[in-house]
């Protein structure tokens, strides 16, 4: 879908008119909800917070400036207002599955969230932005990109894919023959897909819950974030949720600008720039104004064994893909040898994956490719049914650690630069740039940990092995076990990286404490001067005011009584204000104490 910038926009009934400017600067006017308060922004970011709110419409993000404060929809109890809860409401028909949480989110008030997110078609904090275009609303609501595939025990597959929920629903209700497996992949999440999938196979709430969201933190009032489990408790859910970072090069601002648009217009929340880094290491290593952005992705898998009359069923939820920047590194590579030449002349492209493709095509693309052996794996494992999409995960993540890599590697190379360090803004710089890894790298190790216990804890722990090609290639034959030694090599390097990042970052703050006493030193040098100079101009006050006092002139021959009493009124009067001094104040007491001590150390090496 190519995003639409364009500057039109709906009204709504609770508005005020803000002076907003368009693209040739004239000004125009444009109502804004009226729970946006730009006001309390900093002055320089108001004019482009309205310019992006009237070029984003509904496809603004949560937890940004132009986003609004994300916990106004909620008390500090939780609770959500009552009139927003009647608006989200007004017109929308439950169906059994919305019942169904509406009756038991009464007592686990996490599910609340899900709920709410159904009426809204989106993050409820978005409704201030979603109010004013019904119609977006509708496309949300009815949003559907789902793709079944059916595989009997002959080894044949069928894929159909469904743009509408009457189809899809028709389809799920229709009895299967003659399949023993079938596989669901579904791009984003709306309303009636969730109603649809949810009622049709019981799915447990927190299965969706866990996918909805992608943001790393997690302050908000309001519930939204499912309690964690208990490993005891984990093992006895159907579903799992794996995170990984989706790294992304972009040419230009206006290729980021538009990939934004397209993100915000996604049902399920997600950054496109997780980390915050894109800013800080934006540099010409990939190009003059080009960028990489780290995003949040996410993978959801529910599973359940064959039953009577039914297959194994597996359903996957996969993040929509923006249209806009490329894959790192030319695109992830394949996940089995490469074709030969015959079959490159029988097939042609065809025999390969589209490099451009979106996640949601990737998986249908490799799910189609289950051989008769891995469908085996399935029926006696089920969840093997989502090894095609983990191993597309453990790219994402190959393709992360070697761009967050080479960067710790530019930077730590220019440390060697002849003209790195000569100023102090190279050393803040530096920190600057690695700070959101440093800030975040936990939460990637936990993303990774949390992955391989969720992924290897349900079936039999296997004994540790040297990784010989014959112990991968066995198991490989085992299913989901075949990834364990992928997932363990994830984690040591992480593990490595981080401290390479650890490590850079002990460098360079004990350059810039170094750094720091230096020019201490200097500045203490230079005091030292200026405290001479404030002992001189306190010694040389009193005999100022006694030659003034007396009207003395230069010619001292003239009054010898004059120049005698000079004298006598002098020396007792410079003895009480050295006293004065050294009582009143004693920092300059320390001050003078150390600058004499430093002039007869001068002194004794002179001489």
């Amino acid at each position: 879908m190519a995003a639409d910038l364009s500057g039109s926009s709906g009204t709504g009934s609770e508005a005020i008119s803000l002076p907003l400017y368009n693209t040739q600067g004239a000004l125009q006017p444009e109502e804004l909800p009226n729970d946006i308060d730009i006001l309390k922004l900093w002055y320089h970011k108001r004019e482009p917070v309205r310019d992006k709110i009237r070029r984003f419409r509904d496809a603004i993000r949560s937890h940004t400036d132009e986003g609004g404060n994300p916990h106004d929809i909620a008390r500090m109890n939780g609770a959500v207002n009552p009139k927003l809860l009647s608006a989200w409401q007004m017109g929308v028909q439950f169906g059994p599955y919305m019942e169904y949480l509406q009756t038991i989110s009464k007592k686990l008030r996490y599910l609340e969230y899900l709920l709410h997110w159904m009426l809204v078609s989106c993050s409820p904090s978005k409704w201030k932005f979603l109010k004013s275009y019904p119609h977006h609303r509708d496309q949300r609501v009815a949003r559907t990109n789902v793709s079944i595939i059916d595989y009997n025990s002959s080894g044949s597959m069928t894929a159909s894919r469904f743009r509408d929920c009457q189809g899809l629903h028709k389809a799920l209700s229709a009895t299967c023959h003659d399949t023993d497996v079938r596989l669901i992949v579904v791009e984003d999440l709306s309303r009636y897909v969730v109603e649809t999938l949810g009622s049709q196979f019981q799915i447990d709430p927190v299965f969706f819950l866990s996918h909805i969201s992608g943001y790393l933190p997690q302050n908000d009032p309001y519930h939204y974030v499912a309690p964690p489990d208990i490993n005891m408790t984990a093992q006895q859910r159907s579903h799992l949720s794996v995170e990984f970072p989706r790294a992304r090069w972009f040419a230009n601002e206006a290729e980021f600008d538009a990939a934004e648009f397209e993100s915000g217009r996604f049902n399920v929340l997600r950054r496109l720039d997780s980390d915050r880094s894109r800013k800080g290491l934006q540099s010409d290593f990939f190009g003059r104004g080009s960028s990489v952005s780290l995003g949040s992705g996410k993978i959801s898998f529910w599973w359940k064994g064959a039953a009577q009359g039914e297959p194994v069923t597996g359903l996957v939820l996969v993040d929509p893909t923006v249209s806009t920047g490329t894959l790192l590194w030319g695109g992830r590579g394949l996940f089995e040898l490469s074709p030969s030449i015959d079959t490159i002349r029988s097939m042609g492209e065809h025999a390969l994956p589209d490099p451009t493709s979106s996640l949601f095509e990737e998986a249908v693309y490799w799910s189609c490719r289950l051989s008769k052996d891995d469908l085996i794996t399935v029926k006696n494992d089920p969840r093997a049914l989502v090894m095609p999409m983990l191993k597309v995960v453990v790219a994402e993540w190959l393709s992360a650690f070697k761009y967050m890599s080479n960067m710790v590697g530019v930077v730590d190379r220019s440390l060697d630069t002849p003209k790195w360090g000569k100023k102090p803004t190279d050393y803040d710089g530096l920190l600057q740039k690695m700070r959101p890894w440093r800030r975040n790298m936990h939460h990637y190790q936990w993303m990774i940990k949390d992955a391989f216990t969720i992924l290897f804890s349900h079936g039999t722990e296997t004994p540790h092995r040297p990784p010989t090609a014959a112990y991968v290639g066995q198991l490989h034959k085992r299913g989901l076990q075949g990834l364990r030694h992928d997932f363990e090599q994830l984690k040591e390097r992480i593990d490595y990286l981080q401290m390479r990042i650890e490590r850079l970052w002990d460098t360079s703050s004990n350059a810039l404490a170094a750094e720091d006493s230096r020019r201490a030193f200097r500045a203490n040098q230079n005091n030292a001067g200026q405290v001479l100079i404030s002992i001189l101009a306190t010694i040389f006050l009193p005999l100022n005011f006694a030659t003034s006092f007396l009207s003395m002139s230069s010619d001292f021959s003239i009054r010898n009584t004059t120049f005698w009493l000079f004298f006598a009124i002098n020396f007792p009067l410079l003895g009480l204000t050295a006293l004065i001094v050294v009582v009143a104040f004693p920092a300059w007491r320390d001050s003078i104490r150390r600058t004499l001590g430093t002039l007869f150390q001068r002194m004794r090496k002179e001489l």
